[in-house]
């Protein structure tokens, strides 16, 4: 856990706080994170950061990726490597890609 060094506990602190965001649980939960927090020698708040960006991190890069089977994959490479003239569709939707629908995260939506 790249926070649990100084230095990760430094940049956690000096990153400007102007959310507040509120969660509800139970004891149970609260008092793991409590004891988890001191045992990593982190504050709560440090440690539920720490553990939402990890998480979300986790998530996202799995959802960035595409994954393929190796059947698809020689697929893909046959079709890279070969070199074919775009057709209008094709050529359409490069334009519209290149005009630019990205979400603020620049991840293309059709």
């Amino acid at each position: 856990m790249a926070a649990n060094t100084e230095a990760g506990r430094a940049a956690a602190r000096s990153r400007r706080k102007d959310i507040q965001f509120s969660i509800r649980t139970d004891s149970d939960t609260k008092a793991r994170a409590a004891r988890a927090a001191e045992a990593a020698r982190m504050t709560l708040t440090e440690f539920v950061e720490t553990a939402v960006r990890e998480r979300a991190d986790e998530v996202l890069a799995r959802h960035d990726q595409i994954l393929l089977t190796d059947r698809d994959f020689l697929l893909f490479e046959e079709l890279m490597i070969r070199a074919v003239e775009p057709n209008d569709l094709v050529r359409a939707e490069a334009a519209e890609f290149n005009q630019g629908r990205f979400d603020a995260l620049g991840r293309y939506h059709c």
